[in-house]
């Protein structure tokens, strides 16, 4: 069941959107943090919709990526190089 659009509720899904836009412009030390925040929220959508409200959980896409995962903060940080980096 959809609430409806109330001008109240359209007020203030413009002021988070607003506040989406100009918070990495008026911060810019905090971009990257702004950045991952947004990621972690758009994950968390999605996890509620695929496991909560179609009841449906695949592993196979975390079996899959997962493995990528472990050594990419390794990659970035340099302590495993590869040959596009010599």
């Amino acid at each position: 069941m959809t609430r409806p659009l109330t001008p109240s509720r359209l007020l203030l899904i413009a002021a988070a959107l607003a506040v989406g836009v100009v918070a990495p412009l008026v911060l810019p030390a905090y971009q990257l943090q702004l950045t991952e925040l947004l990621l972690f929220i758009v994950f968390a959508l999605a996890w509620d919709l695929v496991g909560g409200q179609m009841g449906y959980n695949s592993f196979g896409n975390v079996l899959f990526v997962g493995p990528a995962c472990m050594p990419a903060p390794s990659c970035r940080s340099g302590s495993i190089t590869t040959s596009a980096s010599k």
